[in-house]
């Protein structure tokens, strides 16, 4: 609908609807609609619109810099959208043309035809990845009187029959369109934000600067290094901008709101990084007092666990540190106290309740070792089940469990009895967290095979029925450690063996 008034409503009849601040309202609103395509048409057909910079009111640019939510959708990704995101190819055409009486069946015509293409360098591409030839499918096959023609014809009847069937498919698979969507939303902002830079490049230098200083100022605060780079990239001055109020430079601002990406851009694109080191804000804070404060709420909230949370400071603290002459701990130890508090408390909680079940393991499954199901023979003492396969697995599983649970009791007392000093929340704990919580997770897995191995040797020629029950509720525990306690250990894994923090931006 949006679309089509757009397209019939005439700019050369009365009041122009497309120009002014009223223009400039109408784009701001398509833009909080998520229409950047739309709005990336506007600015193309109207270009003063990216001009205007209204004195109670967001610059276009600046409104499109605050869709965070858009432009770091790809960083939350798990690995397997990533990894569909990559494969899934993104049709870049704009969903419609800004042309007044447009033909709306064309239109559709040659989106099903990008479709269509879309779907076609996937198929090749995936077909690539198999490590087929091309030449090995192409290659016709000749035989004595075939109907060259027909056989084209033929062949392009099937595989637009593959292209509609493998479409169908694509479209009822929520999870890819919705990864889709999300990318090439990505893509249509970034294409506007260069629009609007190109377009505001135009202007003279102040005018210039006072629309591009709010938006690279937010960028730097909510993480959009693509922002920044691009507003940079079009006016290189735009990195040594001062915000008047606490006189603070984009690096700073980057340090205090935990902007790593921008922070990594910044330092690989600045020549003159260690100058930031020593200039001070209004406060009399400079980079190093800034790494030392806590993170803001919200940027805490987005790491699970006041263990990752801790060690998140404290690299940040290191990172900032290497820039800086001078290295001031009190700073941290000041703003960090009560993040510090929080997670000594929370490796003691997990510690003593992991420390009980791992325990409690142990003692079970050395009983178990000792006892073995079916008992043992009076004449020699092997156990009666020892020519059986189900004992094999019993005896492996619980030896498994047994060694696994006595890790992890180790580990876990070793926690308990840590000095809890900085170098140890950084590299020592986090490890024998990982350790502790990775062993315990195997040591309940084996134990519960080693129960359903016992069952089976109990049960299982008689009553068979009873091994269906069995094995579904031995998943239980397994399944109830793995939604409470390995979100924790995977993230534990990717912070200490993979740090996605300060990596270089490409």
């Amino acid at each position: 609908m949006l679309q089509y008034l757009i397209s019939v409503t005439r700019d050369d009849f009365g009041e122009n609807p497309y120009a002014g601040f009223a223009g400039l309202g109408l784009l701001q609103y398509v833009i909080e609609a998520d229409y950047f395509d739309i709005a990336l048409e506007l600015v193309k057909k109207y270009p003063d619109l990216a001009r205007l910079n209204p004195p109670d009111d967001y610059s276009a640019l600046e409104n499109i810099t605050r869709k965070k939510s858009v432009f770091c959708s790809e960083r939350r990704f798990n690995f397997w959208e990533r990894f569909i995101a990559s494969c899934v190819p993104v049709d870049k055409t704009l969903r419609f043309q800004l042309t007044n009486g447009c033909d709306m069946e064309s239109m559709a015509q040659n989106s099903q035809a990008a479709v269509f293409q879309s779907l076609h360098a996937m198929l090749w591409k995936f077909v690539g990845q198999l490590g087929v030839s091309t030449e090995t499918i192409l290659r016709p096959q000749f035989t004595k009187g075939c109907d060259i023609e027909s056989m084209a014809r033929n062949s392009q009847t099937v595989f637009q029959s593959l292209q509609a069937m493998l479409l169908k498919f694509v479209d009822g698979l929520g999870a890819i369109k919705s990864i889709k969507e999300k990318t090439l939303l990505k893509q249509q902002a970034l294409e506007l934000v260069k629009c609007l830079c190109k377009e505001i490049e135009l202007l003279s230098f102040m005018e210039a600067k006072d629309i591009y200083f709010d938006a690279i100022m937010v960028a730097a605060q909510l993480g959009i290094h693509e922002v920044v780079e691009e507003i940079v990239g079009t006016f290189p001055s735009a990195i040594y901008c001062l915000t008047p109020g606490s006189n603070q430079y984009i690096f700073h601002v980057a340090v205090e709101n935990r902007s790593e990406h921008v922070y990594n851009l910044i330092y690989q694109m600045s020549d003159h990084k260690h100058l930031y080191s020593d200039l001070q804000d209004s406060n009399g804070n400079n980079l190093l007092h800034l790494a030392g404060k806590l993170a803001p709420a919200h940027k805490l909230n987005e790491i699970s666990g006041a263990a990752l949370q801790m060690q998140h400071e404290i690299q940040w603290y290191k990172r900032t540190a290497e820039l800086c002459r001078e290295i001031s701990k009190d700073g941290f130890h000041r703003g960090a106290q009560n993040l510090e508090r929080r997670r000594r408390e929370m490796d003691e909680d997990t510690s003593n309740s992991c420390t009980i079940a791992a325990a409690l393991i142990a003692t079970v499954m050395f009983a178990a070792a000792i006892t073995v199901p079916g008992g043992n023979e009076s004449s020699n003492g092997f156990p009666i089940f020892s020519g059986n396969s189900a004992f094999i697995v019993f005896a492996i599983s619980d030896a498994v469990s047994l060694f696994t649970s006595a890790t992890s009791l180790l580990m876990f007392l070793a926690i308990l009895t840590s000095r809890y000093a900085e170098e140890d929340f950084l590299y020592v704990l986090p490890k024998r967290l990982i350790i502790g919580l990775g062993t315990l997770f195997l040591s309940i897995t084996f134990m519960m095979a080693a129960f359903s191995a016992t069952l089976y040797l109990v049960l299982g020629r008689k009553e068979s029925w009873v091994l269906i029950p069995v094995g579904v509720l031995a998943c239980l525990p397994v399944t109830s450690f793995v939604l409470l306690q390995f979100p924790l250990l995977v993230d534990l894994g990717i912070f200490n063996l993979w740090p996605w923090h300060f990596r270089e931006t490409k």
